[in-house]
């Protein structure tokens, strides 16, 4: 593979590398670091809270079939922009639930836009924009996810301990839209 085409695709790998780390708060292994203290607050048993997950998801997957084809008609970074200032606002949204209605709502939102979009537009745009680069990309792009596995249980459990968990939700939240957000949009500058 020539050394041209690779220093071209860093910009989207790197772009698709973020995506993938940051669709962690859609995740299951991130949202299930906050499980306790929301079940505490919404007095949910396990059961209770798992339906509740479990319904958000699927309702999440339906939607997908929708808002999966926004990535078709929008520029990468419009629609990048979009999906994450409303996981950073889905983040704030689960930091402020005290009842049920509202905790679906921002499960809802964080498994769509994070374990959903942000998935879907980092595999799709490595696929579309990289054509000889597209296994390596798509490769590269997805040790995002990897790497936020081995780095944010241990951030957000320290964060948690320091500063309460709704504190932790909110730097996410800040980090993701004040950090990354133009991290990316820099990547993606003149795409």
């Amino acid at each position: 593979m020539p050394t041209t085409q690779l220093r071209q695709g860093i910009p989207l790998i790197a772009t698709g590398f973020l995506l993938t780390f940051w669709s962690s708060p859609g995740q299951t292994f991130f949202i299930s670091l906050f499980g306790d203290e929301l079940r505490a607050v919404l007095n949910l048993n396990h059961a209770q809270f798992g339906a509740l997950y479990s319904t958000a998801t699927l309702l999440s997957a339906v939607i997908l079939l929708w808002s999966g084809t926004l990535i078709d008609r929008y520029p990468l970074p419009t629609i990048i922009a979009a999906v994450v200032a409303m996981l950073s606002t889905s983040l704030l949204l689960l930091s402020a639930a005290k009842t049920i209605a509202v905790a679906f709502i921002a499960l809802l939102l964080l498994r769509h836009l994070g374990q959903g979009l942000m998935m879907l537009i980092a595999s799709s745009s490595i696929v579309r924009y990289l054509d000889k680069l597209r296994g390596r990309g798509n490769a590269l792009s997805g040790m995002g996810y990897a790497c936020a596995e081995a780095a944010l249980p241990v951030t957000v459990i320290w964060l948690t301990t320091q500063y309460g968990w709704q504190l932790a939700l909110q730097f996410s939240a800040i980090i993701l839209l004040l950090a990354i957000l133009p991290v990316l949009m820099l990547l993606l500058r003149g795409h």
